[in-house]
């Protein structure tokens, strides 16, 4: 969902990485773009951005 992915951009920012893990996996949490959505949304917001961040903030295990 488009409000936790931006949440989650304002805490990379600031720095806050628990909470930026934590809104991306609440975006994804959401499930997927309703159907019957009249709204203009971006359906990446429900699947492909927040895994993307998430991957991208994961720690790098050797």
């Amino acid at each position: 969902m488009r409000s936790y992915c931006l949440r989650g951009d304002i805490n990379v920012l600031l720095g806050d990485t628990g909470s930026a893990v934590a809104d991306f996996e609440r975006a994804l949490a959401c499930g997927t773009l309703p159907a019957d959505a009249v709204f203009a949304v971006d359906a990446a917001c429900y699947d492909t951005y927040p895994t993307s961040c998430l991957e991208r903030l994961a720690p790098n295990d050797p």
